[in-house]
């Protein structure tokens, strides 16, 4: 199965452009052209791994060969497709990095991505959970900007969903100030 889609249909285009402030955590800022239609797991499942700037020749002079980074780019970007099923097989990837805990810690308050959202975050390592807890309770440099009862819904959601070998983890980071 191919990885992206040509048309959906008659007269829609078979890309999507990205735009964001969060682009400049690829490279820099700058739009960026993915698929319209992507099956993100046979897409991260390629070797070499195709560039996320194809046009860009520093970029891809510069990752070529990196796997590991060009599907954290990859993975970035489509974390911010307008597609939600191609966003929720991004979060469903076992994939995901700390990199991606920003991203992760949104979904989690989207109630039709939470539950994937959910799964992603205890995919996480220990230092991606950490990132997450953060974000989620707006400490740090990366403040969740959501509202107090936003904040509470999404920790009772990890609370409740923590694995048992990751509770006594969890709870600590919860408690760090």
């Amino acid at each position: 199965m191919a990885w992206f889609g040509k048309k959906r249909m008659r007269g829609t285009t078979d890309t999507v452009v990205l735009t964001g402030e969060w682009t400049a955590e690829i490279w820099q800022p700058g739009p960026i052209t993915v698929p319209a239609v992507v099956d993100v797991p046979s897409l991260l499942a390629q070797r070499p791994m195709p560039s996320i700037l194809p046009d860009n020749e520093e970029f891809t002079r510069t990752f070529a060969g990196d796997d590991a980074s060009m599907r954290t780019f990859w993975l970035l970007a489509l974390l911010h497709h307008p597609d939600r099923a191609v966003v929720a097989q991004c979060l469903r990837s076992g994939q995901l990095t700390w990199v991606h805990a920003e991203d992760v810690a949104h979904y989690l308050a989207d109630p039709k991505l939470a539950d994937a959202a959910t799964e992603a975050a205890w995919s996480l390592s220990d230092v991606g959970v950490r990132v997450l807890v953060n974000i989620v309770l707006s400490r740090g440099v990366v403040p969740s900007g959501s509202p107090r009862r936003k904040r509470s819904t999404v920790t009772e959601r990890l609370r409740s969903t923590c694995p048992p070998e990751r509770v006594e983890f969890f709870e600590a980071e919860l408690a760090r100030s």
